[in-house]
């Protein structure tokens, strides 16, 4: 399933047809895609906001995408870029996720019994930060749990935020599973963040995707 969604994302089919992804239509009470049934779960939303790592550009870049806000299409790469995976647990972490995981001694959080990994700190304090002009107040702007935000597609952005980490195939659906808006605006979402976005935007309006919306109801 991960190398085909991997290749279909490749290829353009979810640019055409956004529909045909497997994440097109999630909701917490009703999920059916196995990687992402874990984050419809009782109180996941409320769990992932208190576990996921605030006030950084990262932080505010998700939350963004979670939105109707949306964020420019270069942003969004730059967004996916920041990960690492666990070598001993496989999950996949922003940055700042990944540090948090690990125990003091340098063991995995979710799987110490395999002996330490790398300890990453310095590498990621050296790297480039996300470039988001004023990301504080981005991301205060926001505060809480949105509806968009507390979707699956949210709750697992926080988690990967964060130091738990999502497994493969989970970070496979959420990095291919997004929409830029053919409007004015032309921002990108997540499918849930660009649907309100349409129902609420004066600018673009359902009219700017049709064919999104067909399907998105």
């Amino acid at each position: 399933m991960v190398s085909y969604i991997l290749s279909s994302a490749e290829e353009g089919t979810y640019l055409q047809r956004p529909y045909l992804h497997p994440a097109f239509q999630l909701s917490v009470d009703s999920v059916t895609l196995a990687a992402f049934r874990i984050y419809g779960q009782k109180d996941s939303i409320s769990r992932a906001w208190a576990r996921t790592i605030r006030a950084t550009p990262v932080t505010a870049a998700l939350l963004l995408f979670n939105s109707m806000t949306g964020i420019s299409l270069e942003l969004f790469a730059e967004l996916r870029k920041r990960f690492h995976q666990c070598s001993s647990c496989l999950c996949y972490f922003s940055w700042d996720g990944y540090s948090a995981h690990l125990k003091g001694n340098g063991l995995c959080g979710n799987t110490p019994e395999l002996g330490p990994v790398p300890v990453l700190d310095s590498v990621f304090a050296r790297l480039p930060s996300l470039p988001l002009e004023n990301w504080q107040n981005l991301s205060s702007a926001i505060g809480s749990p949105s509806p968009v935000l507390g979707s699956c597609m949210g709750v697992a952005w926080m988690t990967w935020n964060s130091p738990y980490g999502v497994t493969h195939d989970t970070w496979a659906n959420m990095i291919t599973a997004w929409r830029k808006c053919p409007g004015p605006c032309g921002m990108v979402r997540t499918f849930e963040g660009h649907k309100a976005h349409l129902e609420s935007s004066q600018v673009c309006g359902n009219n700017a995707d049709e064919d999104f919306v067909l399907w998105a109801y």
